[in-house]
């Protein structure tokens, strides 16, 4: 995470910034899941008591050094995923931030992960962490969509289809994360950063 321009006090202060990032996207996916529940009401409460986490976001974006918002600007501009891929490999320190703002959510996913592996039953550790990961990306893309929402809600279609994304995500894990992710664990000792939380 240190290059030309960055100083180490500068450099601790970005990976800082990039964690609270990680706790304010945590928080998200919490407030989306509650949506999901209330169809939007309890998000829509919490903004009323100053619950911005969008402008949070925003806030905590404008505290990285010049040089950390400059790679990050270069990162933004790049158009298609090839050309964002090289720009990502050309600005390193962005590929770090991002792994440390993903950071909360993982262990959140793993965390739900080993709790129905600890609820008993005979649920694979790659099933379990597929649950874990859906619920955090799911009440993560709910919350955000509320927020984008004119009246600030979730509708009854819209928490509908995020519970079939969810249920979706645990069916591809059958499918494709049963060979990849479970075989692949035991043949190589490797698995996807969530699934590995949860076993």
């Amino acid at each position: 995470l240190l290059g030309e321009g960055r100083t180490f006090l500068g450099t601790a202060g970005d990976i800082g910034v990039s964690a609270a990032k990680s706790v304010v996207g945590l928080g998200e996916s919490a407030v989306g899941l509650g949506n999901l529940a209330t169809f939007g009401a309890l998000g829509k409460g919490m903004d009323a008591i100053g619950y911005d986490p969008k402008g949070t976001q925003s806030y905590l974006s404008s505290l990285y050094s010049a040089p950390q918002q400059a790679a990050n600007a270069r990162v933004a501009q790049a158009d298609g995923f090839v050309d964002t891929a090289g720009a990502m490999l050309d600005n390193p320190s962005t590929i770090g931030h991002s792994i440390i703002e993903s950071g909360a959510p993982m262990l959140a996913s793993g965390a739900i992960g080993r709790g129905l592996l600890a609820a008993g039953g005979a649920v694979p550790g790659w099933i379990a962490g597929a649950v874990g990961e859906g619920a955090v990306s799911t009440g993560a893309a709910a919350e955000q969509l509320r927020q984008d929402d004119p009246d600030k809600t979730l509708g009854l279609g819209q928490a509908g289809a995020h519970v079939v994304y969810d249920l979706q995500r645990i069916l591809e894990a059958r499918v494709v994360g049963g060979e990849h992710g479970h075989v692949g664990q035991f043949r190589h000792g490797l698995g996807h950063e969530r699934t590995l939380g949860a076993v």
